[in-house]
């Protein structure tokens, strides 16, 4: 029982889509017969709630200011990944941690390198409060899809096991 896939509304939405997936790189335990990430309905109901939820994130202009370099056509400088790249990155990232097959960092069939959590989100500057505020739009729209509590508060764990990765500022 996963969450039906869909495409993103805009751009905007997918690029950032996979930016928030980057924020849930923690390990989460499950049992190899009931993983979360079959759950979620596995790569593509990943992709569907992260759509979702970056959706949500950019309702909010303290969250959606994160994502303007991954919602710019093209990218903002040689090096930066594309919007596909990012989807795909995190797709893979989130995938992994649910307890899906595969490992992250990975390198993309273009040869683009997935980064970890610390590198890509040491530059962004971005506070405790931030995060807690994105973890709060997570878990939240994780309920309105219909996503279990016990499998929300594993997302939610997830995503708190990432602070000290994400959280930089001065």
């Amino acid at each position: 029982m996963g969450i039906a896939p869909e495409q993103p509304q805009s751009p905007r939405v997918r690029s950032a889509l996979l930016a928030l997936v980057l924020c849930a790189c923690a390990t989460t335990p499950t049992a190899p017969e009931s993983t979360l990430y079959a759950r979620l309905g596995e790569r593509p109901g990943i992709a569907a709630a992260l759509n979702k939820i970056v959706e949500a994130a950019l309702q909010d202009p303290t969250l959606a200011a994160y994502f303007f370099f991954q919602t710019t056509s093209p990218p903002p400088e040689p090096g930066h990944p594309n919007r596909a790249q990012i989807e795909a990155c995190l797709t893979e990232l989130l995938a992994v941690v649910a307890g899906g097959p595969g490992t992250y960092p990975t390198t993309l069939p273009d040869g683009y390198v997935c980064r970890d959590m610390k590198q890509t989100h040491k530059p962004l500057g971005i506070g405790n409060g931030e995060l807690s505020l994105f973890v709060a739009v997570t878990n939240k729209t994780l309920a309105e899809l219909g996503v279990s509590e016990a499998d929300r508060q594993a997302v939610v764990g997830a995503l708190e096991g990432t602070r000290k990765d994400i959280v930089f500022t001065p």
